[in-house]
């Protein structure tokens, strides 16, 4: 991505790295090897101990996609696959507004519930439309919404294993190691990718400076569109009025 946070803290690249080391923290492999699940502060000095030996500061507002990763260790598949959902949803708002005008009572609007930012589709297609995102994220983004609906409209049992589902989470790409994982281990990484590279793309985001209005009660302004007037009208008589001077036919 090459993008350099505006404070001066760290490049954003590094939040979509740190928390893919974060899934691999938090794999349930490793937790049954441990016997035990680390806790947020355990897992917070790991992350600051292994970037630093790295070089690199900890990304800002870590500790809370720590905590949520957490959670869908006990979640059910369906849970797991709505929980995650939810929250990048929730991201994707946040990415707009920080990119909207800074007017809050309008931007509302567009996140009501009639609004045209209302949904989770929307939101994807608009940020990427925007050029927040590009072509990869918004594909995914797709897919893990999809997945979610596969999950919400079915109310009988259904899990990670079910072939559609399994299916959408082998089409998911940002996985820093493209391994071969079961498909519930390849949705969780994949969405914690996802969500670095939006949280990384909201860091360098500004929010955009409202358009210009034209002071009609100018002076400049008004001479302007009464000369623009006034050639209309002799424009429109010439046309209705044209001269009487003989045409010449040439031979």
């Amino acid at each position: 991505m090459g993008m350099t946070s505006t404070d001066g803290d760290s490049d954003p690249d590094l939040l979509w790295n740190a928390l893919h080391v974060l899934e691999g923290l938090l794999d349930a492999d490793l937790a049954e090897v441990e016997h035990t699940e680390p806790s947020t502060a355990q897992i917070w000095r790991f992350l600051e101990t292994t970037l630093a030996n790295l070089g690199m500061p900890t990304p800002p507002a870590l500790e809370k996609v720590i905590e949520f990763r957490q959670t869908l260790t006990k979640e059910s598949d369906r849970g797991c696959a709505l929980a995650v959902a939810c929250y990048i949803d929730a991201e994707l708002k946040e990415l707009l507004r920080s990119y909207l005008i800074d007017d809050q009572k309008e931007v509302d609007n567009l996140f009501h519930v009639s609004g045209p930012l209302s949904s989770f589709s929307a939101r994807i297609d608009v940020c990427h439309a925007l050029g927040l995102i590009g072509p990869q994220v918004r594909r995914d983004l797709h897919l893990m919404r999809r997945i979610r609906n596969d999950f919400a409209h079915q109310p009988g049992q259904i899990d990670f294993a079910d072939e559609s589902i399994a299916s959408r989470c082998g089409e998911l790409y940002h996985d820093l190691l493209q391994e071969s994982l079961p498909p519930r281990k390849r949705f969780i990484r994949v969405a914690l990718g996802v969500l670095g590279l939006l949280r990384a793309i909201e860091m360098t985001t500004t929010h955009r400076e409202p358009g210009l209005d034209i002071d009609i009660g100018a002076s400049g302004v008004r001479g302007w569109a009464r000369e623009i007037r006034e050639s209309m009208r002799t424009w429109a008589s010439e046309l209705t009025n044209p001269s009487d001077e003989p045409q010449v036919h040439r031979g």
